[in-house]
């Protein structure tokens, strides 16, 4: 299964659905996590975060669910 995590599309929003933390618990069960670039920036997450966690990176929104 594939756990999606899109950039907000809302002005000035800074949430992010997923943090690193809960990222890497969701692939340690076997899920596959993939985020989008930035997505976690505002909310003070940086890519390398997610990354370190075996979270897959997109540059597209449609490669989330690809």
């Amino acid at each position: 299964m594939i756990v999606a995590i899109p950039q907000q599309m809302a002005g000035g929003e800074r949430r992010v659905s997923l943090i690193p933390d809960t990222c890497g618990r969701l692939g340690k069960a076997g899920l596959e996590v993939r985020l989008e670039r930035g997505a976690g920036s505002a909310a003070g997450f940086p890519d390398s975060a997610y990354e370190s966690v075996g979270v897959r990176l997109v540059g597209e929104p449609a490669e989330l669910y690809e």
